[in-house]
């Protein structure tokens, strides 16, 4: 979405990176954590099961997927899979490996696709 401000401001949520252009970021981090932070996410969604990491590290619950961005690598094969819970496991040197990371589809329509993230 271009404008996140009002979403994070009725979810009362922050949100690991903003692309609007009243975005907090530039106000609160310096241009290198920004450029830490779109790496991060670029990684995650290039191949969520190798970046889990990446949930942790900003300690996300949920993830926000616009149809044009998706998710790859996944094994259902479909970057969108609006109906489908994806589950991930974290990298084998976690703490537990015996995680499960869960994606639950808690909104969908035509261009996004909210997840939320169950650790059990």
């Amino acid at each position: 979405p271009t404008d996140m401000r009002y979403i994070c401001y009725f979810a009362g949520r922050r949100v690991v990176l903003d692309n609007s252009v009243h975005s907090y970021l530039d106000f609160h981090l310096p241009r290198p954590k920004i450029r830490e932070r779109v790496a991060d996410i670029d990684r995650f969604f290039h191949d969520p099961q190798k970046n889990v990491d990446v949930l942790f590290k900003y300690n996300v619950s949920y993830i926000w997927v616009d149809r044009d961005r998706g998710l790859k690598n996944l094994a259902q094969n479909d970057p969108f899979p609006a109906s489908e819970e994806i589950i991930l496991r974290p990298p084998p040197n976690y703490l537990n490996p015996n995680l499960k990371i869960h994606l639950r589809p808690v909104f969908a329509n035509q261009e996004h696709l909210i997840y939320e993230i169950i650790l059990k």
